[in-house]
């Protein structure tokens, strides 16, 4: 299944500098989250971004502060976005079936978020390369049992050139320029 720009909305979860310290390939990882979102918001398309436990574990990471507004970040304590009524609530107004997930940790957060969204009849999309955990096996082993539960694993690239189509999209130029 590719992944629809009319039927899909990203959802970043806890990118916070607390939790980002300790994970591995946090360089890409972020890189990674920066082109979807100035990707996302170049094409107009739905973001929803979620912290868990600000109080105990800081604030978002830079390159969402500087992309995203604060007071569109949904603050949560369960572990799936899911399980939060407010989030949930917010994707269900959003009226899309695919949800691009990036951020952490993978085996943990995002793991169970894309276990519910499939409960919830969603279409989950894990970015491998935009997702992290402290440790690699961890990382690993989640991508691995996600896909084996049927969410769709994919790279930033596949993402950005689905929602383009074509090269002769008018955002082809200013999107495959933040890949470079």
């Amino acid at each position: 299944m590719l992944v629809s720009k009319n039927d899909c909305l990203l959802l970043v979860v806890d990118l916070q500098d607390k939790l980002l310290s300790k994970i591995e390939c946090k360089f890409n990882l972020l890189r990674n989250t920066d082109i979807l979102i100035k990707s996302f918001k170049t094409l107009n398309l739905p973001i929803v971004v979620t912290e868990q436990y600000p109080k105990g574990l800081g604030s978002s990471h830079s390159i969402l502060q500087s992309e995203i507004s604060r007071e569109d970040y949904i603050q949560k304590t369960s572990f799936s976005c899911i399980k939060e009524k407010v989030v949930l609530n917010e994707i269900n107004k959003k009226k899309k079936t695919q949800v691009i997930i990036c951020g952490i940790e993978t085996h943990i957060c995002i793991l169970q978020t894309a276990a519910d969204l499939l409960i919830e009849k969603y279409n989950p999309f894990v970015v491998s390369d935009a997702v992290g955990s402290r440790n690699t096996v961890d990382h690993d082993r989640a991508i691995s049992r996600l896909a084996k539960n049927g969410v769709n694993i994919v790279t930033t690239e596949m993402i950005v050139f689905e929602l383009l189509e074509n090269s002769k999209n008018d955002h082809f130029k200013k999107i495959t320029e933040l890949i470079k």
